[in-house]
């Protein structure tokens, strides 16, 4: 396991920062696929609500666009931040329902994996 630590910026004041240290587990506790059928239409990454400490997303190489990920509110606009095909990013989190994904191009998808 490695010490991983989360820089989290304070939205209404970006000189407040505090750091959340927590021990990556080694493996994920559960994978999946989600696709984003329709582009500029919002999916949930889970309907679910399964606790977590945080998902790693895989953009699928075949994707034509980019994934967008945020919350309830994403587009390609309003995101947290923004996966190219075949790229992947850790999402710390305590929820996967409180993930939402968008698409640049419809039927681009991600794999998933959850450590708790």
């Amino acid at each position: 396991m490695s010490d991983t630590r989360t820089k989290i910026v304070d939205p209404n004041d970006a000189t407040k920062v505090s750091v959340r240290v927590y021990e990556k587990a080694a493996n994920p506790t559960n994978e999946a696929t989600k696709t984003v059928t329709t582009a500029a239409t919002k999916v949930q990454l889970s309907t679910t609500s399964s606790e977590c400490m945080y998902v790693r997303i895989v953009a699928k190489a075949a994707n034509t666009g980019y994934l967008y990920v945020g919350g309830n509110a994403v587009d390609s606009t309003n995101y947290a931040f923004r996966i190219a095909p075949g790229k992947g990013r850790y999402v710390p989190t305590d929820n996967l329902n409180k993930i939402y994904l968008d698409a640049e191009t419809s039927l681009n998808a991600c794999t998933y994996y959850v450590y708790t």
